[in-house]
């Protein structure tokens, strides 16, 4: 690991090195002329000139490039540095990096795209086309994600990673919520009043529903997980990331088991393994969720997916949540 740290510190000062020196060369000139210039850009390297993040990257990458001095890694024939560097350069001036962070996330870029080039990237692959276009990018990718604000993702551009803001968590929205009652009522006559009661209880507490923009998965429940062999849990399904409340995603999989027997110790499960990484959201913000979770994501779906299960014990599933917004306790003990 000291080796790592050794390395990676000094690997971007053979960048700008390179970068320096091949700045006037032909390539180099018409990478930076293509550069859309803004003023709230990245610093195109030897240059006094800021473009848009992608650009910057894109033409610090061919300068770093320009002379074919740069680190390679023999095993996937591949030079991550000039892809990971620029992309983390960009990306630093428009998020605050620690140092640690920087390099940490750069070693994440060279670790993944060693590991998937060295998996990919054959004899005949290679006379076809250049291995660094196309595992740096993925290394990159992952590099800037580990970078980011937990509020940003992503997205590819000019070649390159950029940071932008994730959409906003809109899935439990007034609207949405009112719309779930409706066709609740519509479909479902005899559970009117209780989609009626539990939409107005929601109304009533809205403001208990609010906090801090988090990274949401946006789709929390037990399908979108898998087990990785190591014992840790991977998320999958990533349409749906969004910014919001960290309480709609764990509203999400608590409502989803309101009708379960063991409700209680499995909620309980679920919130104590979130405190080993961060403080859960307060019991108001978890109730809301689990309770709006249960209007729009569970019972709306089970009507029009017709889950029989579900639609058997709509009811008491409408019941249980608004019990949950006229009660004072916590939703799992």
């Amino acid at each position: 690991m000291k080796q790592k740290r050794i390395s990676s510190s000094s690997a971007p000062i053979g960048l700008l090195s390179c970068a320096f020196e091949a700045r006037n060369h032909p390539w180099s000139r018409q990478a930076i002329g293509i550069a859309r210039e803004t003023a709230s850009g990245a610093t195109i390297i030897g240059t006094g000139s800021l473009a848009a993040p992608g650009d910057a990257a894109f033409a610090n990458a061919t300068m770093g490039h320009g002379l074919v001095r740069e680190d390679m890694h023999a095993a996937s024939v591949s030079h991550h540095g000039v892809v990971i560097w620029p992309t983390l350069l960009a990306l630093s001036e428009r998020t605050a990096l620690s140092g640690m962070t920087f390099l940490g996330a750069a070693i994440i870029g060279y670790e993944a795209g060693a590991q998937i080039g060295r998996a990919l990237i054959t004899a005949d692959l290679a006379r076809l086309y250049r291995p660094t276009g196309l595992v740096g990018p993925l290394g990159a990718a992952l590099a800037a994600l580990h970078g980011m604000r937990p509020t940003e993702r992503p997205v590819a551009t000019g070649g390159t990673v950029a940071a932008v803001p994730l959409p906003p968590f809109t899935r439990l929205d007034p609207s949405r919520l009112a719309a779930a009652a409706e066709v609740l009522t519509r479909a479902r006559p005899d559970v009117a009043a209780r989609a009626a009661r539990l939409f107005g209880r929601l109304e009533t507490a809205a403001e208990s529903g609010r906090g801090p923009a988090v990274c949401l998965h946006g789709d929390a429940n037990l399908r979108n997980a898998i087990r990785l062999d190591d014992g840790r849990v991977g998320l999958i399904d990533l349409e749906h990331v969004s910014a919001g409340p960290a309480a709609a995603d764990l509203g999400q999989l608590l409502a989803g088991w309101l009708l379960r027997a063991d409700r209680e110790a499995a909620g309980a499960a679920l919130l104590a393994g979130y405190a080993c990484v961060a403080p859960p959201p307060d019991g108001a913000a978890l109730r809301w969720h689990t309770a709006a979770s249960a209007l729009a994501r569970i019972a709306l779906p089970a009507v029009g997916r017709v889950r029989r299960d579900t639609l058997a014990r709509l009811p008491e599933l409408l019941d249980t949540a608004a019990g949950l917004l006229a009660a004072r306790t916590a939703v799992a003990a």
